[in-house]
C-alpha cells in the first residue's frame, strides 16, 4: 500500500515530467502504450523516422524515456512501464 508521502513524491515528480518531456517524447511514450507486442529498437527508430527525421533527436527521446523509468529495455524489446501507464493516466492520456 502506498503512503501519503510516497503519492506526495510522485504527484511532483510527474508534475515536473509533465513540464520536462517534451510535446513529441510524451507522444512516444503514449505510442509505446498503444502498441499490443512491444515494439523493438530497430522498430522504434523506423517508425519514428518519418515524424522524427534526425536518428540522434530519436535516440534521446528514447534514452530520457528509459532514463526516467518511462520505458523499459528488455534486451531489443521496448515496454512502456507501470511508471509511464502511471504518468500517461496523470496528464489525462489512459
Amino acid at each position: 500500500m502506498i503512503g501519503e508521502k510516497d503519492r506526495e513524491k510522485k504527484y511532483w515528480w510527474f508534475m515536473y515530467l509533465s513540464l520536462f518531456l517534451v510535446p513529441n517524447t510524451k507522444l512516444v511514450l503514449r505510442w509505446f502504450a498503444t502498441q499490443a507486442t512491444p515494439p523493438t529498437k530497430e522498430y522504434y527508430s523506423e517508425f519514428w523516422k518519418a515524424i522524427v527525421a534526425e536518428s540522434k533527436l530519436r535516440e534521446v527521446m528514447l534514452m530520457v524515456l528509459i532514463h526516467h523509468g518511462l520505458v523499459v529495455s528488455e534486451g531489443p524489446v521496448l515496454k512502456v512501464s507501470q511508471n509511464g501507464r502511471d504518468f500517461l493516466a496523470f496528464i489525462g492520456d489512459q
